[in-house]
């Protein structure tokens, strides 16, 4: 597991892409040292980019990462899952996106 923290290092990063994502695990990884070196309020500040050419692959990763962020009880600030193949980059009519609403004042004062 910690494999992948290691090739990525310690050094953080606000934001992760990642092409080919599959079932989302390299994303995983990528959170759970960032979680580990940074605590959970740096991935509030995260954005995640993750791109796939199957759609079946979209819509796995979308499931792991939904579970993964129940468990951990935070979400990143930006989430982009999208079916494309990433070398013509025609998109596969699958794409979920999602995005923490902005703090308004009455939110902040509350």
């Amino acid at each position: 597991m910690h494999l992948m923290s290691l090739i990525v290092g310690s050094q953080s990063s606000a934001d992760f892409y990642e092409p080919c994502c599959g079932s989302g695990i390299n994303a995983i990884h990528w959170m759970e040292n960032l979680i580990e070196n940074h605590g959970p309020e740096a991935l509030r500040e995260a954005s995640i980019y993750l791109e796939d050419i199957d759609p079946l692959m979209v819509k796995c990763c979308m499931i792991q990462l939904f579970h993964y962020f129940e468990s951990r009880n935070t979400t990143p600030k930006t989430l982009s899952i999208v079916g494309i193949d990433t070398l013509s980059r025609r998109t596969k009519n699958i794409a979920y996106y999602a995005e923490k609403p902005p703090a308004t004042a009455a939110t902040v004062a509350a």
